[in-house]
């Protein structure tokens, strides 16, 4: 495992494109309205009608309709406007400091840019390089339009996932436990490790494996090999778990092949992954006695490695 792959890296996240400030200022000159509009330049919008709803764990939007903006120029800026004010705002795809700036911005990513279904747009939060990743989700703000986005009907509040425990069970070895809470009062299904096998499941992201970080920024990972990431382009409805409405379950993932470390205080990073780019077709979403949760959920703790 490269060990020059450190924190600032993972956090700010890769292969972004700079790009200067010559649009991306423009405020859009129609007027506001009362319902949830996304608002893109000073050309294109997406309606209230055209969300299905946003599940607030992913920050992902389900559209009715497909939405593909990925040639659009990187340096557009978005709008989330409601109720006649502006909620928010931000750059679409991938930008890196649009301002030539150490600052923090929202970004909307679209269908092939992040390899989203184009039933998909991802709302993320890009922040200063050097800040303090346990500072960032202080940073965050939906409250006004996750509000809006209730009020209309469109809001999913989807699953949190926890750290239980990480542990050393053996000479390299590590089962790190996590707890799974579906937050709706509809059912869902998630990739199930037990179900998958370690390689696969590895292979849902490209940088969702276990990291510790220890006090001089050392990073400690696994070097099992996973599946490729486009090997996941089909997947297998035998790997899903049910997690019923209202329900907790937890999750092991052992580790078989981790980097030598001793127990001690270490920043704890993973992904917890759902399915993303995979399920193409939005009717193949619901099955008989749920919902196939997408999505990736960024996890960071400080632990005791026991």
């Amino acid at each position: 495992m490269n060990k020059n792959f450190n924190i600032r890296f993972y956090i700010i996240a890769l292969l972004f494109i700079l790009v200067s400030c010559d649009q991306s200022n423009l405020e859009p000159s129609y007027p506001l309205l009362d319902s949830f509009q996304i608002r893109i330049g000073d050309i294109d919008e997406i309606s209230g009608d055209d969300i299905r709803y946003y599940d607030q764990s992913s920050k992902l939007f389900y559209m009715n309709k497909n939405v593909n903006l990925s040639n659009k120029e990187y340096n557009l800026k978005f709008w989330f406007t409601g109720k006649q004010e502006t909620f928010l705002d931000g750059y679409i795809n991938y930008i890196n400091d649009p301002c030539g700036k150490d600052t923090s911005y929202y970004q909307l990513f679209f269908g092939d840019d992040v390899s989203l279904p184009n039933y998909n747009i991802k709302l993320r939060y890009a922040v200063p390089r050097g800040l303090d990743y346990f500072d960032r989700a202080s940073l965050f703000n939906d409250e006004g339009f996750v509000q809006q986005l209730k009020e209309e009907g469109k809001l999913m509040k989807g699953l949190a996932v926890d750290f239980v425990s990480i542990k050393l069970t053996g000479t390299n070895q590590i089962a790190m436990t996590i707890e799974i809470s579906n937050l709706d009062s509809i059912n869902y299904y998630y990739p199930d490790v037990d179900k998958m096998g370690n390689e696969w499941y590895s292979g849902l992201s490209i940088f969702g494996d276990l990291m510790l970080f220890d006090e001089n920024n050392k990073m400690y990972g696994s070097n099992q090999n996973g599946a490729t990431y486009g090997d996941l382009e089909i997947w297998n409805k035998d790997w899903l778990t049910l997690i019923k409405a209202g329900e907790s379950q937890k999750m092991v993932i052992n580790y078989t092949d981790f980097d030598t470390i001793v127990p001690g205080k270490y920043a704890a990073f993973f992904d917890f992954r759902g399915l993303t780019h995979h399920v193409t077709n939005a009717s193949d979403l619901e099955r008989e006695d749920g919902r196939v949760w997408l999505g990736i959920i960024n996890m960071a703790q400080q632990i005791d490695l026991e």
